[in-house]
């Protein structure tokens, strides 16, 4: 147990760590619990803040309470005489690659058309921003999709081209562009490429598809359509996805948006239809979940989407906290605990060098999270949650903040260290970690999660298409 003198140490210690100019006038949520939700620490930790991708924490421990374990998704599809069938409770994991080999296993000839019945169609969430709408982390969201619903922009001697294929999305060269530089409209459905393009292979971008569902159809037959009923006979073919413990990590370590999004709708849709308003049946039974269940105070949160993305989520530090130490208590914590992200990994790969932590991460325009499970120095389990909102500071140093506050948990309690000695002066009124660079951070490198950039732009997904199908490439030359 944590004794008072320790506790008394450490409060100085994760104050001067958070009183710091790059947060003054920021609005802080912190708290430091005990596995027993026994208070160690805490400021403000009643106050909703946006809690970025903090949130998919949330729709990850409510999808493994709902679905369970053991869950598989399945994806079922029928051949039938004029038309191709398919239903969709939910798959983030389908890929292009099984959708292709199912058309081949089914000998489809890609002239019927395909009927979809999915557990829900959303497209674009309705408080997502319109900025953010053409990357591959804000794709629409639908049921039925494959690759996360992404495609991908490359180019090679001079020349642009998408894969795995255009799905009519009209690719073109615009002199008028930068040099090397591409711009899409995923409304209008173009892609348009300045000149100079690279000569050897590389991929420029990642973005989101228009429509994800009509994309997968399109790989089935030759047009999409929605339908409410489905054969009563068993499918033909049913495609069997990842596991959930593994869609889970994905969701978790890389902070995958869509996989959170689906993840959300998956579970609430096992409760019951969610056909005529997904979003809003979605949040009141997550709500309930976090309610009734985890026995967090209704006052605490607002849920609007699944990843974090929408900038009308509010929650608080003490609800993630009490989240956090119901899973750790569940038959599942050890899968639970298993998918989330820890230190030289994922979103943290660059960071939290030497401290055992693992939860999650989140970083939007003026918010930064940092909520997890920290081993101290002297072995004790401790739960945080810190989420920082509108400070004006870069936000690498507001994560740079984030980092040393779970570094202090894990070593101030030795009581050999002042939080403050970890800080010099670079200017007026601005302070940055002596030790930033010692964690590994890469300002310059970092994506919108705080993790090490994985392409030229902020869409920058692991490539899924690199080597699929090029004889299905739309190419369009540079000039």
């Amino acid at each position: 147990m944590v004794t008072a003198f320790l506790l008394a140490s450490l409060s100085p210690k994760l104050d001067a760590v958070l009183d710091v100019p790059e947060l003054k006038g920021s609005v802080i949520s912190a708290t430091l619990t005990d596995t027993d939700g026994k208070v160690l620490y805490e400021r403000n930790a009643d106050m909703r803040v946006m809690p970025a991708s903090n949130q998919k924490l949330i729709s990850c421990a409510y999808a493994l309470h709902a679905l369970g374990p053991d869950f598989v998704p399945k994806t079922r599809i029928w051949k039938l005489k004029d038309r191709v069938v398919v239903e969709s409770n939910g798959d983030p994991s389908l890929t292009f690659q099984q959708l292709v080999d199912a058309r081949r296993r089914l000998r489809l000839n890609g002239k019927q058309p395909v009927y979809v019945r999915q557990a829900y169609r959303v497209g674009i969430p309705e408080s997502w921003e319109l900025d953010d709408l053409p990357n591959r982390y804000a794709a629409p969201i639908s049921a039925f999709c494959f690759d996360q619903a992404a495609f991908e922009l490359w180019a090679e001697k001079g020349r642009a081209f998408l894969l795995p294929a255009s799905f009519n999305v009209k690719l073109s060269f615009d002199a008028s562009l930068p040099k090397g530089a591409s711009r899409y409209d995923p409304i209008r459905k173009t892609v348009r490429v300045g000149p100079s393009l690279p000569g050897k292979r590389t991929r420029l971008d990642t973005l989101a598809l228009p429509s994800g569902d009509e994309s997968a159809a399109m790989l089935l037959g030759s047009r999409f359509f929605s339908t409410k009923t489905v054969p009563t006979r068993p499918p033909d073919l049913t495609i069997s996805g990842r596991p959930l413990r593994e869609i889970l990590t994905t969701c978790l370590v890389k902070s995958d948006n869509i996989m959170a999004e689906n993840l959300l709708l998956m579970a609430a849709a096992k409760e019951g239809d969610l056909s005529s308003k997904p979003y809003p049946l979605a949040r009141e039974r997550v709500t309930k979940f976090l309610t009734e269940t985890v026995l967090v105070d209704k006052e605490d949160l607002r849920i609007y989407d699944g990843s974090g993305l929408s900038r009308h989520n509010l929650v608080s530090a003490r609800a993630i906290s009490k989240l956090l130490i119901w899973a750790s208590k569940q038959p599942t914590a050890s899968l639970w605990k298993g998918c989330l992200v820890s230190p030289l990994n994922g979103t943290l790969k660059n960071r939290l060098k030497d401290v055992p932590f693992q939860g999650k991460t989140g970083t939007l325009d003026m918010v930064v999270s940092l909520s997890g499970y920290v081993k101290t120095k002297s072995g004790e389990d401790v739960v945080m949650s810190l989420l920082l909102n509108h400070f004006t500071t870069p936000s690498a140093k507001a994560r740079d903040i984030a980092d040393y506050f779970a570094k202090t948990v894990h070593e101030g309690w030795d009581g050999t260290r002042d939080a403050l000695s970890c800080f010099h002066e670079v200017g007026p009124e601005r302070s940055v970690p002596r030790d930033l660079f010692a964690i590994g951070h890469r300002p310059d490198r970092l994506d919108r999660d705080g993790g090490f950039a994985r392409a030229r732009s902020y869409r920058g997904a692991q490539s899924a298409h690199e080597a699929a199908h090029p004889d299905k490439r739309v190419a369009v030359h540079s000039g």
